[in-house]
């Protein structure tokens, strides 16, 4: 029997402890995290060390080019299992929007969306005319030359259903689960058989120490804003994205700006100003200023987050074992759907003892 500690309790870090727990071969699993507490967030003046507080929480299985992801129709399915199994330990609804809209900024962006949607088919992309995403989109004051919807995608609220797969955790696996709120600066150095780290951005220094590669950490940022659009209303994603708030007349909006390559995280803070960074760069660049259009910003969010490496199917999180040590990350803009699939990849690997099982892609250059 296996004791496994996992550094980081965020979507990674809770996935993987979900697919340890299951497994025969573990005794215990331990999760630490020094930003988090039994799944949620710790909130520092605004500044989040668990990128997923401030996530939008899009779940869908494609590319910004309206291409089908790598294996994103597998891990789609691993991550609304793992909603699934969440849902009926939540104190809210997960799932605030299944209406997910990709509005087009000029006629030549129409034909390329119009391509995508010829070339997936109704089974992911349905073209919208100007006039049925006017309808769609009132609610926001949308001008458009049209768009497409993503079919089958939704919008999860991150935070309610991380605290909802630790109470599952908590609830179903008590006797093979625990978490201790502390931050683990040497993963090595823990008194377990084996140990995970999925410390996200804040893990960047341990995971270029231990040789893999061409990570990046990135500044996110979000904005909840008190607003008369109704529960329910779509989702519109363009890069910068608005989404319905979990209650009625809130919306977030939100964009990710500043790529670190040094992996230094110390300085990123929440500034004094988001809130009105966010409303210069967002409203206007989704087309939703509209004189009528009533808001007033409610709270300023921000976090860092860890892109994976490059490959030639875009960026993909990471799953390595290096001289023992697991290390798996590297979710970035879509950890939604890949957090469920690489922490399947990662408990295997804490098993196994290898690497062997991960398919090539997701496999870190190490130096």
């Amino acid at each position: 029997m296996v004791n496994v500690g996992v550094v980081g309790g965020g979507l990674c870090g809770l996935a993987t402890t979900y697919h340890l727990a299951g497994l025969s071969e573990v005794a215990r699993v331990t999760i630490y995290d020094g930003a988090a507490r039994d799944g949620v967030a710790v909130n520092r003046s605004g500044f989040y060390e668990t990128a997923s507080a401030v996530a939008a929480g899009i779940l869908h299985p494609l590319t910004p080019r309206l291409k089908l992801g790598w294996n994103a129709e597998a891990a789609m399915r691993e991550a609304e299992a793992l909603l699934s199994e969440a849902a009926p330990f939540a104190t809210s609804e997960l799932v605030r929007t299944n209406t997910l809209v990709r509005p087009c900024r000029d006629a030549e962006d129409a034909e390329l969306a119009r391509a995508a949607a010829a070339k997936l088919g109704p089974k992911y992309l349905e073209w919208l005319e100007p006039a049925e995403l006017d309808r769609l989109g009132r609610c926001y004051g949308l001008e458009t030359i049209g768009g497409v919807r993503i079919v089958g995608g939704r919008i999860v609220d991150v935070p309610a259903y991380s605290a909802a797969l630790w109470c599952f955790l908590a609830s179903t696996r008590a006797s093979k689960v625990a978490w201790v709120e502390a931050r683990v600066e040497d993963p090595r150095a823990l008194d377990h058989d084996v140990v995970v780290c999925c410390g996200g951005a804040m893990a960047a220094a341990v995971f270029a120490r231990e040789g893999v590669a061409r990570n990046s950490v990135v500044y996110s940022q979000s904005l909840v804003v008190e607003s008369d659009v109704p529960l329910g209303a779509p989702a519109l994603l363009r890069g910068d994205y608005v989404c319905p708030g979990a209650v009625s007349g809130r919306v977030i909006v939100g964009a990710t700006r500043d790529r670190f390559t040094d992996l230094e995280t110390e300085n990123i803070r929440a500034r004094p100003d988001a809130v009105l960074g966010l409303v210069d760069r967002l409203f206007p660049a989704t087309a939703i200023a509209g004189q009528d259009w009533h808001f007033s910003p409610l709270e300023a969010k921000a976090a860092a987050r860890l892109d994976g490496p490059r490959t030639h199917f875009g960026r993909l999180p990471f799953v390595k074992v290096v001289d023992g040590l697991v290390l798996a990350g590297g979710l970035g803009a879509r950890g939604l759907l890949r957090h469920s699939q690489v922490g399947r990849l990662a408990a295997m690997a804490a098993i196994s003892g290898d690497d062997a099982h991960v398919p090539e892609p997701l496999r870190a250059i190490v130096i």
